[in-house]
């Protein structure tokens, strides 16, 4: 299992979806997953909560919300982070990684 990266990108409920949008393409966070992903040959993929719990060897992208949704599951406190929030666009976000891992090598970030 690779290293964990973090990418903090804030939401709560008084943020726009739009404005959400706008901080991601902002702050180049699809840029250094996408980048991630290519280091680690991870899947450009979402998690649900139940991947923790019924297949531990799941790849992919997750949240702190879906990891402690997980460990609550069978009984285990992990925390109270419920980021990124339910406006972040993770469709968008998603679209935007592939879009990245899909295009040439040179635009990929060393990391």
């Amino acid at each position: 299992m690779p290293d964990t990266l973090k990418v903090v990108v804030v939401d709560d409920e008084k943020i726009a979806r739009a404005r959400l949008v706008r901080l991601v393409e902002e702050t180049g966070a699809a840029e250094v997953v996408a980048a991630w992903l290519v280091k680690h040959n991870l899947p450009a993929q979402f998690l649900n909560p139940d991947a923790f719990v019924t297949d531990k060897d799941s790849e992919g992208i997750t949240t702190h919300e879906a990891i402690n949704v997980s460990y609550r599951s069978v009984g285990i406190n992990n925390g109270d982070h419920g980021d990124p929030g339910p406006n972040f666009p993770y469709d968008v976000f998603l679209d935007m990684v592939r879009d990245i891992m899909d295009g040439p090598s040179e635009y990929l970030l060393n990391v």
